[in-house]
Order: structure tokens, then sequence, then C-alpha cells
């Protein structure tokens, strides 16, 4: 009944990744004399020995030291009768070091507040599981296999922040004239911008540069890019 990481021990365990030995030695871990592979699935198993899976370790959410698993958000949000489907996700928080946001695509001929869809979830859940930063959208962003691309929402919405602010507060990004003022931001519209903003954010270190834009203007090398 206690929630903890899955692993799995048994012969046909992959020795490791490739030219990764970092990613090999947090994934094949001994125990006991044994290799036992970590999967980064969370879950428990019940009295009568079958294993349900509660979430990614990674995704764990920690506002103000809680623990919050998005999944159990997700199925609240989704059991409003204007909710459609749901995502949560952690984002930065100076405060709680850890915030809850939430991303809903509402029913055809549907219509939600902010404030209700709070008010809902207060009913039914802890009040620091309530997401804090919540947005509507009309699509999530999916895999081909229908899995919601978390890590493409989490820097929309921290752009959306500074964008709302009216000024660049972190890392670099394009600017207008050195305004200093994000003034149109055009999220990933496809599976393969999505995947080609990863790998730039991988070599380069810039989160989430518009699709339309020139990358090179974000004061990226022009080796990075080709890395």
């Amino acid at each position: 009944g206690e929630v903890g990481e899955i692993i799995i021990q048994a012969p046909q365990i992959m020795k490791g990744y490739w030219g990764r030995p970092d990613a090999t030695a947090e994934m094949i871990q001994m125990h006991d004399g044994e290799r036992w592979l970590h999967t980064g699935d969370l879950g428990y198993l019940d009295e009568d020995g079958y294993v349900f899976i509660v979430d990614r370790k990674k995704d764990l959410i920690k506002p103000s030291g809680y623990q919050v698993w998005p999944r159990e958000v997700e199925e609240v949000l989704s059991q409003h009768p204007a909710v459609q489907e749901a995502a949560v996700a952690g984002i930065p928080d100076a405060y709680k070091g850890e915030a809850v946001a939430a991303w809903i695509v509402l029913k055809a001929g549907m219509v939600a507040t902010v404030d209700e869809i709070r008010a809902f979830c207060k009913e039914r859940m802890a009040a620091y599981k309530v997401p804090t930063r919540i947005e509507f959208r009309d699509t999530l962003p999916k895999t081909m296999v229908g899995k919601v691309l978390r890590r493409v929402l989490t820097p929309l919405i921290k752009l959306r922040a500074c964008r709302d602010a009216r000024k660049v507060t972190g890392d670099a990004m394009e600017m207008r004239g050195g305004s200093g003022y994000i003034e149109e931001w055009i999220e990933p519209r496809l599976l393969r911008e999505s995947h080609l903003g990863s790998i730039w954010e991988g070599t380069t270190n810039i989160i989430a540069l518009d699709v339309i834009r020139a990358s090179m203007k974000a004061g990226a090398h022009r080796a990075l890019a080709t890395k």
C-alpha cells in the first residue's frame, strides 16, 4: 500500500545506455549483489499482489515540501463537467519552490473560469494540491501515441508569465529592439517542432525558442546548433 519506485530484476535487463555511463548508473543499480533496473515509475502493491502505477518519479511536484502527484490532480480536474481533458505539472515558484500548474481543454460549448476550477478542486483535495496557475487551451500537445508532452507545456507557461509581466526575467530570449518585452510567442504546433525544440534546449541551454523567429538571434553559437 505504500508508494515507491518500481524496480525490476530479470536476466533480460539491458546492460546500459550506449556511451552514457551517468544515465546507466542512475538507471541500473546494485541491490544485494544483483542488478536492478529503476523504471522511474512510482506505484504500490495491493494486498492481492497487483502493482498499480501512480505517476512518474520525475513528474512529482513539491510545493513547500509537500508531495503532489500530477495524475491525482488531473483525475480531479477531469471530473469537472466542463473539462474534456487536463494536464498538470510543476513550475518554479519563488515562494514555495515549486507550484502546481494545470492546462485545461474545455468541452465544446462549455464555459468555466479559473476561480470556478479552483473552487471545484478545493472541495475535493488538500489546498496545497490545488493548481495555482491555470491555463485554458484548445488542445494539449501530445506524442504520436497520445501521451501529453508536459515538457512542452512547462516552458510555455514560464514564458507567458514573463510576457504578462511585460519583461524578460530569465534565460536568453529574443527581444524586439532590445526593449525587454516579449511581444508575441508562437508555440510548437507540430510534434516535430517540439522535438526540434528539445534538441535545441539540450545543446544550447536556451529554453523553448519561438518556432518562427531565427534561433541564432538568441545568441547561441552555430557550432552548438550543428552538434
